[in-house]
């Protein structure tokens, strides 16, 4: 290519990357049309693919945070607040119409990953201003998006991580003598202590009982167990039957199909490590790696192989700021497998796409 033609195709990138951020800009001020709406939601909803969008979003944190007083500002407390405000409307918003429930759900997971003041500002003033919630349910719930993490304090300033595609629920009567909660997916407590009040954790059958100490619950629908991993103090499993004390450091793993229950000794940091933005995997099948991927990325990810042997192959890396595609081709670089992508079909009009990426092994020659 001439100098011409170089000079000419950065131009055009540099256009394009421009009108992105300042669409980007309107999109978190509320000032799109609705035709520069249609545009930008699906730049956002993909931009895990594309690194570039990844810098523009990160660059609008950063100059959104310089004109923040850390001091006057509790981020956290008010994100948890609008955690809680949103959970408890979810049930007002299913009956708005359909273009303004994907709106409103892109909302929430911007608001759980990017972080960003502005925008929740505006959820909360806009969220605030409808009709206030008028239910009378017994426990609050608060749902985190797959592709997403959630932090929440409860009222006794017991701190909750939530992965993505989980659900907690906890009493609206929450109190140091109702202290308890109930979930599904994978969530890390950080327990305030009270011996006099126990915490209480729900899960499958199971209950987790802790005064005062940190530990990681995983307890998808889709998995065959529910594991409890104990990072500091001590806990009790109990079920039915039984109670077990559990040490720092171990995992007690319950399988649901069988009814049997282990204990054993494992890295602590390599199974907590999601809600500080990590994916840590040592030695772990594709099968595992997938599953965890898919979760992360909120995306569906199909293993194909006839033999089994892909399945069982072992991968070890550690995941942090790389997009799915990065990862994708370390994983082709690390065993003999290729990938593709495809464009799951869309249910509506005004639905955004999703996507399936399929791994299957590479043909050896000989």
């Amino acid at each position: 290519m001439t100098e011409a033609g170089v000079y000419y195709c950065r131009r055009i990138y540099m256009d394009k990357t421009s009108h992105t951020s300042e669409l980007i800009e309107k999109y978190i001020k509320g000032e799109c049309t609705k035709e520069e709406l249609e545009k930008v939601l699906p730049i956002l909803e993909n931009s895990h693919h594309d690194l570039n969008i990844r810098s523009i979003l990160h660059q609008k944190w950063e100059e959104e945070n310089k004109h923040c007083d850390k001091e006057d500002v509790n981020l956290t407390t008010v994100l948890n607040n609008i955690h809680h405000l949103i959970n408890l409307e979810e049930g007002h918003w299913r009956n708005k119409d359909r273009g303004f429930r994907i709106i409103y759900r892109t909302f929430i997971r911007i608001a759980a990953i990017l972080f960003v003041p502005l925008l929740i500002a505006g959820i909360w003033y806009y969220i605030s201003s409808q009709s206030p919630y008028l239910g009378t349910d017994a426990w609050i719930t608060i749902n985190s998006p797959l592709g997403s993490r959630i932090k929440t304090t409860l009222p006794d300033s017991t701190v909750v991580w939530q992965n993505g595609g989980s659900t907690i629920q906890y009493p609206r009567d929450y109190t140091k003598r109702n202290r308890q909660v109930k979930m599904d997916g994978e969530a890390f407590f950080e327990v305030t202590s009270d011996k006099l009040h126990p915490f209480y954790v729900v899960s499958n059958d199971l209950r987790i009982k802790v005064t005062g100490t940190m530990f990681n619950v995983s307890s998808y629908p889709d998995d065959n167990y529910t594991s409890v991993v104990l990072a500091e103090g001590k806990v009790f499993v109990e079920k039915t039957g039984f109670s077990y004390e559990l040490d720092s450091g171990n995992e007690f793993c319950f399988f649901k199909n069988t009814g049997r229950s282990t204990v054993k000794q494992v890295d602590v940091e390599k199974l907590t490590s999601w809600k500080d933005g990590k994916l840590i995997f040592r030695n772990d099948p594709l099968s595992e790696v997938a599953k965890r991927l898919s979760r992360w990325y909120n995306v569906e990810i199909e293993l194909k192989d006839d033999t089994g042997a892909l399945l069982n192959h072992p991968f070890t890396m550690t995941i942090e700021y790389e997009t799915l595609p990065q990862v994708l081709n370390y994983l082709t670089k690390a065993a003999p497998l290729k990938y593709t992508l495809e464009t799951i079909e869309r249910e509506g009009e005004n639905s955004l796409s999703r996507y399936k990426y399929i791994i299957t092994p590479v043909k050896q020659t000989n």
